[in-house]
C-alpha cells in the first residue's frame, strides 16, 4: 500500500470541512461554500446538486492551492470560534509566532485580528469589527452581514 504525504490532496479531501448553504433570494437556487477555504464557492438550483458541485469545487480549489503553495486551513472545531456583534471569527494559535490570530468568516470582506493572549485577541476582534462597521458607515456602504446558512455535515 502506497504511503501518502500527510498533507496531500487526499488528506485535505478526507477532512470534514463545514459547509454553508445559503438560499439565494435573488436567483432561484442555493449558494454553497466552505468558509475555511476562502473562495471555494458554487451555486446550483437545488441542495443535492449544490453539495455535489461543492465537492468538485473543493477538489479543484485544493489542487490549485497545493500547486501554488497557498496555505490550506484545517477544519475548525467549535472551540476555535469567537462571536461579536453577530459576526463569527476564528481563533488559532501559532506556536511558531507565539501569537493568536483569526479572521471573520461568513462574509466576503476580509477582516483579521491578532493578539498575544486570549484577552488581547478578544479585544482586537472587537476593535476590528467596530472599525469595520464604522468604516462602512463613513463610506456609505452596507457592511456584509454574516451568512444565514444551513450547516451540512456527514
Amino acid at each position: 500500500m502506497k504511503k501518502r504525504s500527510p498533507k496531500d490532496l487526499e488528506y485535505y479531501m478526507s477532512k470534514n470541512y463545514k459547509i454553508e448553504i445559503i438560499k439565494d433570494e435573488t436567483e432561484v437556487g442555493y449558494v454553497a461554500q466552505y468558509p475555511e477555504l476562502r473562495g471555494c464557492i458554487t451555486c446550483a438550483g437545488n441542495i443535492p446538486t449544490v453539495i455535489e458541485m461543492l465537492e468538485d469545487a473543493k477538489r479543484e480549489w485544493l489542487i490549485a492551492a497545493i500547486e501554488d503553495g497557498y496555505p490550506i486551513a484545517e477544519p475548525y472545531t467549535s472551540g476555535h470560534y469567537m462571536h461579536y456583534r453577530g459576526y463569527i471569527g476564528t481563533a488559532i494559535f501559532s506556536e511558531e509566532d507565539q501569537v493568536f490570530h483569526g479572521k471573520l468568516i461568513g462574509i466576503s470582506d476580509s477582516i483579521s485580528y491578532e493578539g498575544d493572549s486570549v484577552i488581547a485577541l478578544t479585544e482586537d476582534l472587537h476593535e476590528a469589527v467596530d472599525d469595520y462597521l464604522e468604516s462602512c458607515e463613513r463610506n456609505g456602504r452596507q457592511p456584509d452581514k454574516p451568512f444565514k446558512s444551513v450547516n451540512v455535515t456527514d
